[in-house]
């Protein structure tokens, strides 16, 4: 395991792909908002609801950007077509709706995708949080016997 150049919470995707390999492609924020997204969405027992809230931050800040930039700053951010490339070989291998949703809105960030995005991404933390609280009561529970 090599933690420095291939850190294990970005190799976790079913397409195999390492998580570098897109948000290299995208504005700062996009990708941060997309890296969290990658390495929190599993993470019910670790750091994913913070992550995720990390994601929806950045997303945030994004859309900020977006109403005071210019035409040209809007078209330099256009996704390049390798980008688009690994989007697709992403999305083939991932089975959760949800989540292949939210990369893709946030890959095409368009301010109005990203409140879709950040909708889904608020669900995802919802369920991680109840799947966290069910385990500490089971925890809990396992100590009283």
């Amino acid at each position: 395991m090599d933690n420095v150049n291939h850190p294990t919470h970005y190799l976790g995707h079913p397409s195999g792909i390492e998580c570098i390999e897109l948000v290299e492609h995208l504005d700062f924020c996009t990708g941060n908002a997309l890296k969290y997204v990658y390495r929190g969405w599993e993470n019910s027992k670790g750091s994913g609801v913070e992550d995720l809230q990390k994601a929806i931050w950045y997303m945030r800040r994004r859309v900020e950007y977006w109403k005071t930039a210019t035409e040209k700053q809007r078209d330099r951010d256009r996704l390049p077509e390798k980008a688009s490339d690994v989007l697709k070989r992403i999305l083939d291998a991932d089975h959760d709706f949800a989540r292949s949703s939210v990369f893709t809105l946030l890959t095409y960030g368009i301010e109005h995708s990203f409140a879709v995005a950040e909708k889904l991404i608020e669900k995802r933390i919802k369920v991680l949080r109840e799947d966290t609280e069910c385990c500490t009561e089971s925890s809990s529970q396992t100590e009283l016997f």
